[in-house]
């Protein structure tokens, strides 16, 4: 089966209609894929911006953000698992009691299994972020795509949360965001994704059935490649 990562923010976990739904997707998804998720924490730390704001240090706050997924990461699991989703937890940061280490090893007998593999800890180091990791997590585990869910309906020109005039581009090469700066994910997962050509999906996770409208539409919420 296609193995594919979907990268989920942390703020869905505060809206728990749009979070049950997209456990609905996961679970009728996970027939026809190999799923990796990738975990936020934004809901519980912002390594950079509370960091920031508490006046800590990046490093630190950075640390507290990658535990916090964890959290997470924990959450995810039992609410899989409650629609009878067989799920794996894989983390970077040493956490026994918790949940496994990320090895290939690890993730080659969860899909084995049939596991959907819940990915936590982040990348395991400061001053990267989860765009970085759900690219670095979709290497590990032979994705060809990376789904990122975000609040707004794809990448834009400008923040369409702001800027009532922004438009939405539906296909745009990697080059073209890397040298436009194009704000959708941070540049060092764009230039990992553009040199191990893995395409880059961007959509409205917020959305009822998302998930699958964009693994069944091409022309669904934009595409980086």
């Amino acid at each position: 089966m296609e193995k594919i990562v979907v990268k989920i923010s942390g703020e869905l976990f505060a809206a728990t209609d749009n979070l049950a739904n997209v456990i609905e997707q996961i679970k009728i998804i996970s027939n026809n894929y190999n799923i990796g998720i990738v975990v936020g924490a934004g809901n519980i730390f912002r390594g950079v911006q509370n960091g920031k704001a508490l006046g800590i240090k990046r490093e630190t706050g950075d640390i507290a953000g990658m535990v916090a997924t964890i959290v997470n990461g924990l959450v995810l699991r039992d609410l899989l698992e409650n629609s009878n989703i067989k799920t794996k937890i894989l983390t970077s940061i040493d956490c026994p009691s918790v949940a496994d280490k990320i090895t290939s090893e690890n993730i080659s007998c969860a899909f084995d299994n049939g596991k959907v593999i819940i990915f936590v800890g982040g990348t395991g180091n400061p001053f990267f972020t989860t765009d970085t990791n759900a690219i670095l997590r979709g290497l590990q585990i032979g994705a060809k795509q990376i789904l990122k869910g975000t609040k707004v309906d794809g990448l834009f020109d400008k923040d369409p949360r702001t800027n009532k005039d922004a438009k939405l581009i539906k296909n745009v090469k990697f080059d073209t965001v890397l040298e436009k700066k194009l704000k959708v994910m941070d540049l060092t997962a764009v230039a990992m994704a553009l040199e191990n050509n893995i395409k880059i999906r961007i959509f409205n996770i917020f959305e009822h059935n998302s998930i699958i409208k964009l693994l069944n539409d091409s022309n669904f919420g934009s595409t980086i490649e």
